[in-house]
């Protein structure tokens, strides 16, 4: 069943993008990354507010995002302590 609905979120994304409703940006690291126009951003925070949505979908997205972020953070964090480590070595 995975594999169907990757492929459902394939056909919308691409759907999306046929509509010039998202487009292909880049992140600081020069990857790849879809973005919605910001018209179409604004509009979707409007109508979020207008229904009275907005504290509801800001709480979701925090839940589903929020465990994805940690272990990168984690990993971040241990290469740090692992450079630092290498440095203070260097120094002494």
């Amino acid at each position: 069943m995975l594999g169907g609905e990757r492929a459902q979120v394939l056909d919308e994304v691409t759907s999306l993008l046929d509509k010039h409703l998202l487009y292909q940006g880049e992140q600081g690291d020069h990857s790849p990354r879809l973005l919605l126009h910001e018209t179409i951003r604004e509009y979707g925070l409007e109508a979020l507010v207008a229904t009275q949505e907005l504290e509801m979908a800001r709480q979701v997205h925090a839940e589903y995002y929020l465990p994805r972020s940690e272990p990168s953070q984690n990993t971040f964090n241990c290469r740090c302590l692992i450079m630092l480590s290498v440095l203070d070595s260097h120094r002494r």
